[in-house]
């Protein structure tokens, strides 16, 4: 029964997805954490909110260009939340280690999934680095 509801939802969600161009194989990026450590390390912790909207946002992927919309709101509040808590962006960098182990599972995950449901598609996945406030 379970793994029948589970089904009637992704007949529901994963075509809507095959129409905004995913593709049949996952595509989880990563490029953006790498990115921000870069820019958060030469600004030896306290990005600006200028370095942040011209390197991170208007420099990162499509993917950083779309959550800023619904999660990071902006480059300014970005820069604050930084400043709030500097030990949770230091610590959070232990977790970019992680990230290609995670990237395999993910990747598994979306192929369990194709195997059940053969129509999926499957839109690229972009983790990155945001205002801590979601697990968009």
């Amino acid at each position: 029964m379970r793994r029948l509801a589970i089904l009637a939802v992704l007949s529901t969600l994963v075509p809507a997805v095959a129409n905004a161009g995913g593709g049949r194989e996952p595509d989880i990026r990563t490029a953006d954490v790498d990115l921000f450590y870069r820019i958060f390390d030469a600004a030896a912790g306290h990005p600006t909110a200028e370095v942040l909207q011209r390197d991170y946002i208007d420099g990162g992927s499509p993917g950083v260009r779309e959550f800023i919309k619904e999660r990071i709101v902006s480059a300014d509040r970005l820069a604050a939340r930084i400043e709030e808590k500097p030990d949770v962006y230091g610590r959070a960098r232990s977790c970019a280690s992680a990230l290609p182990e995670a990237k395999g599972r993910l990747k598994t995950g979306f192929r369990k999934l194709a195997a059940l449901y053969p129509q999926a598609r499957f839109p690229p996945v972009t983790i990155l680095i945001g205002r801590n406030s979601s697990g968009g």
